[in-house]
């Protein structure tokens, strides 16, 4: 996983020219961690990671409201 410092760099080295191969080899990285990093840059507009709420449930609204009258 790469550091925001790593990202920023990423996106430095890219405005200034240098290609997906350099960039990786100046931090040690992968050729396609850069790659998808300028991709969410460019999609998202920002290198955080953002938040996610899991997996979604399986069961329906209607299955989940019977066990929540089941635990009354």
């Amino acid at each position: 996983m790469l550091t925001i410092k790593e990202r920023e760099l990423i996106l430095q080295g890219n405005h200034k020219g240098k290609t997906q191969q350099e960039i990786a080899k100046l931090l040690g990285c992968h050729q396609s961690s850069v790659s998808r990093l300028l991709e969410k840059h460019k999609r998202k507009g920002i290198v955080a990671n953002l938040l996610r709420n899991g997996r979604p449930t399986k069961l329906t609204k209607a299955v989940l409201a019977e066990i929540r009258l089941l635990e009354w």
